[in-house]
Order: C-alpha cells, then structure tokens, then sequence
C-alpha cells in the first residue's frame, strides 16, 4: 500500500519555515517603554487657528516609570511629587505646535525629554495627530529622532528606585525604529487657551537593527542540514520503489544503486 507523504512534506515545511523565522529574527525589537500619570497639560491658543501645548512633571505631582527591556527588564520607578525621595532634576516635559485645527481634529509636532536624578536625559522628536471624542483629546503618533544623553552618571535613575545603564548602542545601531507614542486628557479642545489639565502619556520604543543571536545560526545550520537529509531519504525511497514498479510493467529492472 502506497503510504500518503503529506505528513513528511508538512514537517518539512513547518521546521523551514521555523528556522527561517528564527534565524532571520522579528523586524522590530522591543526595546524601552515609558509611561506618566498627572502630568500638567496646558495649552495657548494662537490667533491664526494654531496654539501651543506643553505637559510637564518637572516639580509637579506626576509619577510613572521608565523600562529598559533590551536585553533584560530594567525599570525606574518615579514619583514627581515626593519631595522625600529627591526627585531633583528629574522631569518628563512635552513640548508641541498644534496646527490644522478642526472640530475634532489637529496635527502635532513637538519634542519630548525624560531626565533622570543626575541629568541623563530621554528625548525624541514626536509628530502625530489629535482627536477629540466626547471629553476625551487624545494624541497618537511617533518618536524620531531618539536620543541618550549621558551627561549625568551613564545611568537613568528614577526618583523612587530602580537605574539601568543608556548604553544602547551595543545592542543596535541608530535610527531606532517602530516607536510609538500616545497622550490621553480629559480636556476642552483647541478652541480656547487652558492650563493644569491631568495627561496621561505612554509609549514603546523599538530597534529595527539587532544582530541576531547565536542560536539563530545554530538553529539555521540545522534547517540546511535537515534539508539535506529529507533530500537523500526521498532518493533512496525512490531508487527503492523502482524496482517493484519495473517489474510490475515486465521491464527490467535498473541496476542498483549503493550510496
């Protein structure tokens, strides 16, 4: 009885396409996240439909963290408004122009800098757009432009606990790529000028250019090797059922062949 090969083909397929994708390694590697609460948003509006917006926690009741996840999980704790802790020139501040005004939308472009206890500092480029649903404005767009400044000690220090080291490039090359950034607040919309409204930030950050890790190739030599292998067995299977099949058409069989 001539057995189905599907089950083989299958395994083939699925080990190939395993390896490949572990060897190859995913297009973006996280790498840092961040997140405020009860930063303060305030914004100014302008005579000709534009305005500026700016959030701040420099010295302020905001809190949150800073998570390094490239190549292990390393966070810093902060809270703004403990002066116990030694908040000092730690900070997250926002600055943006709001442009394109309309009835629930706007375009933003603008920077951001995180700073740590000693100087260190976080900071990008951020472009994105602005929506307005019922009495939430939230903001959604990306960060460019990344960039570490260790002018402190090297380390980003949060105010509560927890430090890990700004040294990123020994992991990727810059740009870094697959950033994204989101801005939450319950406030009235860019018609009028307001200040001190509660803003909630977040944002993952991603590398685009990380060497893939030895296993990768390990994992890759043996998909070749696996490759190989299936191809000699299907030889022999076939060189094996060709005798039978001569014989049952009353041809001669072909000489046998040794490997």
């Amino acid at each position: 009885m001539h057995k189905s090969r599907r089950p083989a083909r299958f395994f083939f397929a699925f080990v190939c396409t395993s390896v490949a994708s572990i060897a190859m390694g995913a297009p973006q590697t996280p790498a840092l996240s961040f997140g405020f609460t009860d930063l303060a948003g305030n914004f100014s509006a302008g005579r000709d439909g534009t305005g500026s917006f700016s959030a701040t926690a420099r010295g302020g009741d905001g809190r949150g963290y800073v998570t390094r996840i490239l190549p292990t999980v390393e966070r810093s704790g902060f809270d703004f408004g403990d002066i116990g802790y030694g908040a000092g020139a730690a900070g997250a501040e926002i600055s943006m122009h709001v442009t394109s005004i309309t009835a629930g939308t706007a375009e933003g472009t603008g920077s951001l800098t995180l700073t740590d206890l000693d100087g260190d500092t976080i900071s990008a480029s951020l472009t994105g757009q602005w929506t307005q649903v019922g009495s939430v404005t939230s903001f959604r767009g990306s960060l460019t432009h990344l960039a570490f400044d260790e002018s402190g000690d090297g380390l980003f220090e949060g105010s509560i606990d927890g430090a890990f080291s700004l040294d990123f490039l020994s992991y990727a090359p810059d740009p870094y790529g697959g950033t994204l950034f989101e801005m939450t607040m319950f406030s009235p919309w860019f018609d009028s000028s307001w200040e001190d409204v509660n803003t909630l930030i977040e944002a993952s950050v991603s590398m685009s250019h990380v060497v893939p890790a030895p296993t990768a190739f390990m994992l890759g030599a043996v998909g070749l090797g696996l490759v190989g292998w299936l191809r000699r067995r299907s030889a022999r299977d076939r060189d094996a059922r060709a005798p039978h099949a001569a014989s049952a058409a009353g041809e001669p069989a072909p000489a046998e062949r040794h490997f």
